[in-house]
């Protein structure tokens, strides 16, 4: 029998992802690794994950994969997000300061 509540989604546990109880393993991981073609089996093994849990989350999962695929979909985007944040406060670098400072290919020493 799998024993889904295994299975916890708490705001304040992994910042509200859905993760195996008492492992902190994001259900994202352990999907991700059984569509890299691990059995549960070895991601039990590899992950030190209680196999009755790792298969309750791939219950689970395919269970609802509708609702899973928006939920990692929304995860996604938030990351990208989040990286598109990251990289606009980065400074810029002119190609003419990088030839002023030497770093360009232009500017390389002889």
């Amino acid at each position: 029998m799998t024993d889904l509540n295994s299975l916890i989604w708490y705001p304040e546990t992994r910042y509200g992802r859905p993760c195996l109880a008492g492992t902190g393993i994001s259900v994202k991981r352990i999907v991700n690794l059984y569509l890299m073609g691990m059995t549960p089996d070895q991601i039990h093994e590899d992950m030190d994950a209680p196999l009755p849990s790792v298969w309750a989350e791939l219950t689970l999962d395919f269970a609802n994969k509708h609702w899973f695929d928006a939920l990692l979909a929304a995860e996604q985007a938030e990351a990208d997000e989040l990286y598109g944040e990251w990289l606009r406060e980065q400074p810029a670098i002119s190609a003419q300061a990088q030839y002023r400072d030497g770093n360009g290919a232009s500017g390389a020493a002889a």
